[in-house]
């Protein structure tokens, strides 16, 4: 038996191939089942956009013409277009700014995305909360009717942050040098203050760094808090701050300015 045991494991497997050639011959190959699943990141774009759009046709309207925004909202839920007891105003209503100011989880599943918008005439402004979910091939759709909500909370009193100045002199200088280089888009002279592998990218208006930084602190071993006033090309000036990565072999180097055009 045992020496039998290898020839009728193969006879066995040719069996089953032989079978299942036939049933393809005989049917056809069984069509591929595909499933496709969307994962969304922490900060879903795609989603706050939609609710935006939403926004924007729902607050909007021409009383002359109202199929024209039902049939536009249709794309959002058709099952939300025909709204019982709608009635819009007299004039003609525009909304000529949107921007989100709020995302959170909602109960019904997705999000509830809170979109400021600017409305005309008048200029009024409206926040619009939107719930909005993606289901599993990452198809967008709003849930439910939408609600008018307040704007989100503000800080009445922010507590500054307890930092330490900085009373490295060649660490103050590097960050001095690279800023002033960095506002003034000069590519070449901060070039020689960049740690090797740093990505820049200069604003599009260059500006003058006017006296010393009115403050350089610590954030952490590894980055300083600097404050300075600065002045563009048409005269305007400003106070600005900027957090900036150094890093210290030979000497102090800079690696970040702000922002990491990469991310």
């Amino acid at each position: 038996m045992r020496a039998l045991l290898p020839r009728y494991l193969t006879l066995a497997t040719f069996a089953i191939l032989a079978f299942a050639g036939a049933r393809t011959a005989i049917f056809g190959a069984p069509r591929p089942k595909i499933e496709r699943y969307f994962q969304a990141g922490s900060i879903d774009i795609g989603l706050e956009s939609f609710a935006q759009d939403y926004a924007h046709i729902y607050l909007s309207w021409n009383p002359r013409n109202l199929m024209a925004r039902e049939r536009a909202l249709t794309r959002f839920n058709p099952s939300l277009a025909d709204e019982p007891g709608f009635q819009p105003s007299h004039t003609v209503e525009v909304v000529t700014a949107t921007q989100v100011v709020q995302d959170e989880p909602s109960a019904l599943g997705g999000r509830i995305v809170t979109v400021e918008a600017t409305v005309a005439p008048g200029r009024r402004t409206e926040y619009l909360a939107v719930s909005v979910s993606r289901d599993k091939s990452g198809a967008l759709a709003v849930n439910a009717p939408p609600s008018f909500v307040g704007a989100p909370s503000v800080q009445e009193s922010p507590h500054a942050q307890l930092l330490h100045s900085v009373d490295d002199q060649e660490l103050t200088t590097v960050v001095e040098r690279a800023l002033t280089n960095y506002l003034a888009g000069d590519a070449n002279d901060l070039t020689a203050d960049l740690a090797p592998g740093t990505q820049v990218t200069y604003p599009p208006n260059q500006l003058q760094v006017v006296g010393t930084p009115s403050e350089i602190d610590w954030t952490g071993h590894d980055g300083v808090l600097v404050s300075v006033q600065a002045q563009d090309q048409q005269g305007a000036s400003y106070t600005l701050s900027y957090e900036i990565g150094v890093v210290k072999t030979e000497r102090w180097y800079v690696n970040s300015i702000e922002v990491i055009p990469s991310q």
